[in-house]
């Protein structure tokens, strides 16, 4: 991983904006939504971890997802990574009102993520690069500084979120998360694009 990528720096204004998880998060992020996370339980207490407490922590969490096999993959449990900060939620509110995500969690699903990172290691369409790993972990960390772009209905009447992140080389990660209803904003997918395509997108 790039030298100049390794280090973050939480940056943070009312104590929550890029702030990873700690043990003392733990019992709420089991409990987040409208039902204990009972399969989420069993895996912590056989010494998974299913919240992200450092950057190290990230990056072996996302190299871990990235280079198992499929069906380890299919096994791992969701994993939250930060509490939803309120330059998110506030984006997101004023968007569509009826959505609050002030007590919400950031979250990692490991077959998600596998995905986006097999779909978009290499570019797909004009405007977009190359996503590596240390796109990925800049981006799950620096959630919280993000610009909420649009908010969407998804076909199983969730709630889909489009959020781009300023990544160290000027230009930008688009990470795309779900509401379920779960307590979280679930990793749906990612992928990179240069700076001037998300101006273009915002000028349109």
């Amino acid at each position: 991983m790039n030298e100049d990528w390794v280090e973050v720096i939480n940056r943070s204004d009312d104590g929550v904006e890029n702030v990873f998880l700690k043990d003392s998060d733990l019992d709420d992020y089991l409990h987040s939504g409208k039902s204990f996370h009972k399969k989420r339980a069993e895996a912590a207490s056989n010494g998974e971890n299913v919240i992200i407490r450092s950057f190290d922590e990230l990056v072996i969490k996302i190299n871990s997802i990235i280079y198992a096999q499929d069906a380890d993959v299919s096994k791992m449990q969701s994993v939250g990574v930060m509490r939803v900060g309120s330059n998110i939620s506030n984006q997101i509110r004023a968007i569509d009102n009826s959505i609050d995500t002030s007590s919400y969690f950031f979250q990692i699903e490991p077959n998600d993520l596998r995905h986006a990172y097999n779909e978009h290691l290499k570019p797909k369409r004009e405007g977009d690069l190359p996503m590596y790993e240390n796109d990925i972990a800049f981006a799950l960390s620096h959630l919280n500084e993000g610009v909420v772009e649009t908010i969407e209905k998804t076909k199983g009447g969730g709630k889909r979120a489009i959020i781009n992140i300023e990544a160290p080389d000027g230009n930008y990660v688009t990470v795309q998360v779900v509401s379920k209803g779960d307590g979280a904003l679930s990793l749906k997918s990612m992928w990179k694009i240069e700076k001037t395509s998300w101006i273009q997108q915002e000028i349109s």
